[in-house]
Order: structure tokens, then sequence, then C-alpha cells
């Protein structure tokens, strides 16, 4: 420690500075040694007098000794020529601590003697809110850059992920910010650029797109202003990413174009009305198609106004419910047309905000041609329940009025046949007796099928149930076409189940039915054939009796035909039997009235399979008995 130094005053200059409060001074020789010291100096540094002076500035140095000295001798020769210079220089204390110090270097003579005055200034509260400032730019979710229309000259990190560049040397190796801006964006952006450059007028604020490296495009904000950037003029600019604003904004212009679409092209009658009054905001085409406006004639006014509702409160009443419940569908009512007409309209409302207001939203269906479709339904429906009311009291009585003399008929031809009263004297007399008997019970066979099928059609037929046993109700069908089936070189085999099945039906139709199927297997299966009559129980529980032949078949047409009644298929064998086509037909509803079911599967050339289902709850099975007839041949 030089101690004559320390108590050899500087200069009278540097001992007035001593005595002005506030300064913290260093007076230094042109070797860098402290010759001087201020008292502020003193605190700033953290040392006193005596150990201060003396000792180089680069001893208390917190960077390199060697590199803080070559700047304080730039300083120095600076300052001999301009008479100041400043420069930054960071001091480490006894404490350990380290202090960032804004330098300001002066000279100044004094009776012969030399030295520099560096005055000190603390600049560590200043770089520590500067390193605050950084980190609140670079945690900034907004992307912030700088530049003056060519390469980047700052950029925080967001601005970096925007435009998904790997990292910051890569950004500001960027030739230009315009190499990510979208290029149908570049020409306006540019051009509010150069504009804000020269001082001319820009927006503030506008939106453009970033094209990310990584393929995204980025909507963004952009707020930007001029700043100086190291004495020259530069573009600061705030990017806030509005992508999913945009997004949604699209969606909702889309949906707006959608619904204005559907609002304007769609026929059924469509209105938006203030809630608070009702006046007319829109109406669509199928509104002014349907009800004869004008849009000028309507929009702003009411429906009161324009006397379109038969029933005046119906609207009050429909504000009411959309209050309680915030929608409703399906209400009916009238409205009037400008011409007068009255319309049937099925009405369905909505609620929503539009603006600052609710309004309603209705939705009209013109249901006036269907009510008069459906009045004349019921006006038909009604003409055919008479007509077949009618239809089933003509057939009754033509029954009845038929069979008397049909039965004296008979009954004559019987006593004739019979020669019951002596010899007819010619054998052509008793060959015609025989076909008017014959003659007249086909001709009663036909009336009753007539009346049976109308009385099922009518719903009027009622059933007579009895329990019996499906075996005995195939043997005894089997009996009556036996000799028929013989006549005609045919074999009739039975299959039925070792299980005794019983059902609970009307037993005179169910053999009614049985026989008209195995009636027309015998019909159309050709000599040397084969007919099967046979019951089983399906998966369900339920019975099915089934009667398969071999004989001509029918295609997809012809079941058609044989199905519908009075309708015969036209085949060779067909022309020599008589038949009135309802022998099928009256079949399948007698099996439905029963709630069974009817099915017919037939190929030609192949036979035919019909099938009759009787119910699960009205089978029973007794597997206790056998029947002892699980196949038999029934011809012999």
């Amino acid at each position: 420690m030089n101690k004559v130094l320390a108590n050899e005053p500087v200069s009278a200059a540097f001992e007035a500075l001593k005595s002005v409060p506030g300064i913290a001074a260093l007076a230094v020789d042109d070797t860098l040694h402290i010759r001087d010291v201020t008292r502020d100096g003193c605190d700033l540094l953290g040392d006193g007098p005596a150990e201060l002076i003396g000792r180089p500035v680069t001893a208390i140095l917190a960077e390199d000794g060697r590199h803080g000295a070559e700047r304080l001798k730039s300083a120095l020769a600076a300052a001999k020529s301009s008479q100041r210079s400043e420069l930054k220089l960071t001091v480490l204390g006894r404490d350990g601590t380290t202090r960032l110090l804004d330098v300001t270097v002066g000279t100044a003579e004094d009776g012969g003697s030399g030295h520099a005055v560096l005055v000190l200034r603390d600049a560590t509260d200043y770089q520590h809110s500067i390193a605050q400032l950084k980190q609140v730019v670079e945690g900034s979710i907004q992307g912030i850059i700088v530049h003056s229309g060519g390469p980047p000259l700052f950029a925080n990190d967001a601005l970096i992920q925007m435009v998904g560049i790997a990292s910051r040397e890569e950004l500001f190796a960027r030739p230009s910010v315009a190499s990510f801006i979208h290029p149908d964006d570049r020409e306006r952006v540019a051009g509010n650029i150069a504009a804000r450059l020269r001082g001319r007028n820009a927006p503030l604020a506008y939106d453009f797109r970033l094209l990310s490296d990584d393929g995204r495009t980025v909507w963004v904000e952009c707020r930007a202003t001029v700043v100086t950037w190291d004495g020259e003029p530069a573009v600061l600019a705030s990017l806030y990413d509005i992508t999913d604003r945009k997004v949604a904004e699209d969606a909702r212009q889309k949906s707006e174009a959608l619904f204005t679409k559907v609002f304007q092209a769609s026929p059924e009658i469509i209105t938006i009305t203030r809630r608070r009054d009702g006046r007319y905001i829109d109406i669509n085409g199928g509104f002014t198609q349907t009800l004869g406006y004008e849009r000028s004639e309507v929009l702003g006014r009411t429906a009161a106004d324009l006397d379109v509702w038969v029933e005046p409160g119906f609207r009050d009443e429909m504000v009411e419910e959309l209050a309680a419940k915030g929608s409703f569908r399906g209400r009916e009512t009238c409205i009037r047309r400008k011409d007068g007409g009255i319309i049937d309209v099925q009405f369905s409302a909505d609620t929503f905000r539009y603006g600052d207001e609710d309004v309603l939203l209705i939705v009209g269906h013109d249901t006036t041609a269907r009510k008069r479709s459906e009045k004349e339904l019921r006006d038909s429906k009604t003409a055919a329940e008479m007509a077949n009311r009618a239809k089933g009291e003509f057939l009754a009585n033509m029954s009845h009025e038929l069979r008397t003399p049909l039965n004296a008929i008979i009954g004559f031809a019987e006593v004739l046949q019979q020669e019951m009263f002596g010899p007819l004297g010619s054998d052509k007399y008793a060959e015609y007796a025989a076909d008017i008997h014959s003659s007249g019970e086909h001709l009663l066979d036909i009336i009753n099928d007539i009346l049976d099928l109308s009385k099922l059609e009518s719903g009027r037929y009622e059933l007579h149930e009895t329990e019996f046993t499906v075996d005995d109700l195939a043997k005894t069908c089997v009996r009556f076409i036996r000799e028929r089936a013989r006549e005609a070189g045919l074999a009739v085999r039975m299959e039925l189940p070792d299980s005794i099945l019983c059902m609970s039906a009307d037993r005179r139709l169910m053999k009614q039915i049985l026989l008209n199927l195995l009636s027309n297997a015998v019909k159309f299966t050709p000599n040397g054939g084969t007919i099967t009559v046979g019951a089983r129980l399906n998966d369900d529980g339920e019975c099915e009796l089934f009667v398969t032949d071999t004989g001509v078949g029918m295609n997809e047409e012809g079941i058609e035909t044989a199905l519908t009644p009075f309708g015969q298929v036209a085949s060779a064998l067909s022309r020599d039997h008589q038949g009135t086509g309802l022998g099928i037909p009256l079949a399948r509803s007698l099996v439905e009235r029963h709630g069974g079911s009817f099915d017919i599967a037939s190929t030609p050339g192949d036979g035919t399979t019909v099938t009759v289902t009787v119910p699960a709850d009205r089978v029973v099975i007794d597997r206790n008995l056998f029947s002892g007839n699980h196949e038999s041949d029934a011809a012999d």
C-alpha cells in the first residue's frame, strides 16, 4: 500500500469533487493505479481509502484483468482526445458479490499533474431490470420480432416456434422476414413494413398468415411500431397466434352460409321473429310462396298485422310454451294466406340469441294436402267397409237362397239315382241324374267356400276350438282322398312323430285345410307320383303340418297366382279337373285365423310342399304315448 500516495492530494479539482455528496469517483494514473477515491466511491466498492489507494484498478475487476486493462486504456486514450468516454465494468467486492458499473472516463490537468477521473454509477439494478425484461420477452406467449425488412434483428422463443425453425441462429440466417410469411400475404405485409419504416401511415394491427417450416399455416394478429435499433429505425412487431379463432370464424361463416342456403332453399315456411314484439326479422322463400306475400310486405311487421293466425291466441300460447320448455315440435294450427285462403300447418319452434336480443325460429310444414289425403283415405275406408259389409250380406243372402233349391236338386237327383219310385226306363236317365247330383254338390261346395272366405275377410268367422290329435286328423283326411289317389295312380304316405301331438283348434277347419291341400296335391300330381302328409315340431315348439307332392310344381308367379282368390295356375293337369281357385286362399285364411302361418315352396317339374305352422301355444306334446304309425303307406 503506498502511504505517500494516500496522503498526497491528486489535484485541487478532485479534492473539490470529494466534497460533493453522491459522487462515486476514482482518480487513476496512466498505470491504472488508484490515486484517490471519494467517500461515495469507497461505499460503492465496499473498501476504505487505505485499501483502495495504490491498488491497480484491474485488481478489483471481476472480469479478466488483462481484458479490463485494455478496455480501460482504450477508454483513457479516447478520453484524452474527446475529454469523455464511457464503458461498463464489473467489480468484485470483498464479500464475493459482483456489481455492474457504468463508468464515465475523463481527464483533468492541474499543476502539471495528469490523471484520469473515473465516475462510477451502479448499474446492477439496471442490469437486473434488463434480465427481467428479457425473461418477460422470452417467456411471452406472443411472438416478438425486431427487423428492418431484411434479416431478423431480434426474435423471442415464441416467434421461433410459430415459424417452426429449429434454432435462433437459423432464424437470424434468413435473408428476409418475408421467407416465413405466406405468399398470398407477402405483398401486403411488405407494403405495411415499408410504409412504417418511412414514417408513413400503416395499420397498427392487422392479420396475416405465417408459413411454418413444418408445413403449418399459422394465422397471426400483428401489432407493430417503429423503434430505434443500433441507431437505425426498425419495426418491433408482436404476433398473436389466432389460428384457432380463424378456424372458429371460418366454421361459423360456413355454418352461417349453410344456414342461409338451407333457410332460403327450404320449401318449408321458415321465419325469424323478435320474441318481445313478434316483428319479422327474416323470412324464407317458402313463406312468400306459400302465403303469397312479398318480402317487403312482411319484414318489420307482425303476424297480427298480416292477420296470419287463424287462432288469435296461438302465438301467445307458443311463446309461453317456449319460455317453459325452450322449444316445441309438431304443433298444428291453421294460418291465413294473403288471398284469404286457409291452410293447415304443423309448426316447430326454438328460441335462440341473435345479436343482443332473443328471437324465435319457427318452421312450418304445409299439411293441407296431407290432411286432404287422410280425409280421402278415411272416406275410402268407410266406403270400402260399407261395400264389404254389403258384399257379406249379399253373399250370406245369396248362399241361403241358393242352398235351398240346390239341396232340393241334389235330393231329387239322389231319388232318381236310387230309383226309389221305380225304374227310370233308360240308362241315360240314370247317367243324367248322376251328372245333376255331381254338379249340384260341386256348386254347393263353391257357395260354401265363397261364404267361408267372405266371413274370414270380414273377421266374423268364429272358431269352435277343441283338443284333438294330429295323427287322427291326418289319417281322417287321408281316408277321404284315398280312393281318388288310387284312381289317379298315386301313392300316399304319412310321416308322423313318435310322440302324440295334440292341438287346440277348430277341428273342422283344420280338416278342411288339410283336405284342400291334399285335393290340390292329387289334382296336380301325374300318374305314378307320391303324396306325403306329415307333421313335426320345429325349434320354437310349433307344429308344422306339411303336404308334399311330386307334381308339376310352380314358379314364383304361379305361387302368387295360387294364393290369390279365384286364381288358377295354368297347366295341362288343371284343365282335367274342376276348381274355383279358392282352395289355397281359403286354407291360408283359415290358418291365419288360428294365428298360424302358411308357406308354399315349389319348383316347376319337382313338385310342391305346403307347410302350415300352428303356434306353439296351441300345441300339446305327450311323449308317454306312442302313435305306432311313424311312417306308413296309406294308399292300400
